[in-house]
């Protein structure tokens, strides 16, 4: 497999679960933070509708986008999918100006 083959493969890899995700209407979200005191972990979903990370609770259910756009309105809720402790990888993602997610990271992504 040449550079190209494989430059291919990850792009229709991408775009596939990336169609997934917008038709389940899940996010991948890792915890991120253990909750202090009794309290709720802290988590960071990708958002496949505006690429970026959101933050939330650590906890499996629905929730409303809040993504920064005008569009943000018109989008469906979704329902989280837990992923477990987030990897020094995608930590360090989370904190990046310009992140790439988790797919484009190789990390595998449970829905």
């Amino acid at each position: 497999m040449d550079d190209r083959t494989a430059f291919v493969s990850v792009g229709e890899a991408i775009q596939r679960a990336l169609a997934a995700l917008s038709a389940d209407k899940s996010l991948p979200m890792w915890r991120t933070a253990p909750g202090h005191e009794g309290g709720e972990a802290e988590g960071k979903a990708w958002c496949w509708r505006c690429r970026q990370w959101h933050g939330h609770g650590y906890t499996p259910g629905h929730r409303t986008p809040h993504c920064q756009d005008a569009f943000a309105a018109r989008l469906p809720d979704y329902r989280l999918s837990l992923q477990g402790d987030a990897p020094a990888c995608l930590l360090r993602d989370m904190a990046n100006n310009r992140p790439e997610g988790p797919i484009a990271l190789g990390i595998e992504v449970r829905l």
